[in-house]
């Protein structure tokens, strides 16, 4: 089977809707913006910085709109949820670059909003990087991903408000923005591997390797070849609450997590290496859970695995911090696990935090 990975995206996110529909105020709304008088705050950041890594969010998240949606009926019932999507997901970009939303009262938001666009500047240049800035701190890095049952996907998000300061104080920049095709956003095409239960296989053939996957929880986990060793291969589990075990035969190559449930991980995900004639247990994935994991314990894996391979078996070997291009219409917030080391050259996610100065 072939899929590419904005289209796949695209048909996950309708399968997220359809299961989401029921409001959970008391989890963290991950598809959908902080609404009001929000703005993005970095300690030590300035103006031009903030500006500059907008622009950088909204290029890589975003496609140009003309032919987006297809018919008329389709942009009447979901256009407005494209445009959250796509919002959300500047948003979720700027927070993995170290960023924090804050959100001011109505009253001091309507005074700073009302401001001439030259007042609106100053005021603004001096919210955007203090170290204690105006408001109510909203949202910040806290690898929500990591955490499923602490996040929604609403099946109704709403977009980004009209009164966003950040938003504002980009249009004012006057920096240049050349956005993908929705044709460049839908990814190279992949070949997708179908998992097999355990109990049928014995080995892997010339040239490849065995990945075994658990999950439990209704939801769907998916891992691709970096294109640096070869692309072209994934595979995915959709597991159930009863759970769920599979083994892939899959070649040689960097295998990273491309996205749990409706989330894609573009923005870093954690990733392994295998080599030919490998037994590799990626894990087992609480899908639902209050931690998604993965435990790497090869004692958890059912007795259903060949001896011989059982014997072979070893856990991934996780880095964090794996990128890719991001996709468009699926809501994307990066992934990291917990004490794993960092892939060199990323600097993104927790490694982006900036620690205010605390005050003398």
């Amino acid at each position: 089977m072939l899929w590419r990975t904005g289209l796949l995206a695209v048909a996950l996110s309708a399968a997220a809707f359809g299961v989401s529909a029921q409001s959970r105020p008391d989890r963290l709304l991950i598809s959908e913006p902080v609404q009001g008088y929000a703005y993005y705050n970095r300690p030590g950041a300035t103006v031009e910085q903030h500006d500059a890594e907008f622009r950088d969010c909204l290029v890589a998240t975003n496609v140009q709109r003309n032919g987006v949606g297809g018919s008329v009926a389709h942009q009447w019932v979901w256009g407005g949820v494209i445009q959250a999507i796509g919002t959300s997901a500047i948003e979720n970009c700027m927070i993995a670059s170290g960023w924090r939303v804050f959100q001011l009262p109505a009253a001091e938001g309507r005074t700073i909003a009302r401001l001439a666009d030259a007042d609106f500047k100053a005021r603004f240049a001096g919210m955007v990087g203090a170290p204690t800035p105006p408001g109510v701190l909203a949202r910040t890095w806290d690898n929500q991903a990591s955490r499923p049952a602490r996040y929604h996907t609403p099946s109704r998000p709403r977009a980004q408000s009209g009164d966003q300061l950040s938003a504002r104080s980009f249009r004012l920049s006057g920096l240049e923005v050349h956005l993908r095709t929705p044709e460049e956003a839908s990814g190279p095409t992949y070949t997708n591997v179908r998992g097999v239960p355990l109990d049928r296989i014995v080995a892997p053939a010339p040239g490849k390797a065995i990945v075994v996957v658990g999950g439990f929880g209704n939801r769907w986990i998916g891992f691709a070849r970096t294109a640096d060793t070869g692309g072209e291969i994934a595979f995915g589990l959709r597991s159930s609450r009863r759970g769920l075990w599979h083994a892939f035969e899959v070649p040689a190559g960097r295998y990273r997590i491309v996205g749990t449930g409706w989330v894609n991980h573009c923005l870093g995900s954690p990733a392994f290496e295998i080599t030919a004639g490998d037994v590799v247990y990626a894990g087992r994935f609480l899908l639902e859970g209050e931690t998604l994991g993965p435990t790497l314990d090869v004692s958890e894996v059912p007795a259903q695995l060949d001896g011989t391979l059982r014997d072979r078996l070893r856990p991934a070997q996780y880095n964090n911090g794996s990128t890719t291009l991001c996709p468009f219409g699926v809501g994307i917030y990066p992934l990291e696990i917990p004490g794993v080391p960092f892939q060199e050259g990323y600097r993104g996610g927790s490694l982006a935090v900036v620690t205010a100065p605390s005050p003398d």
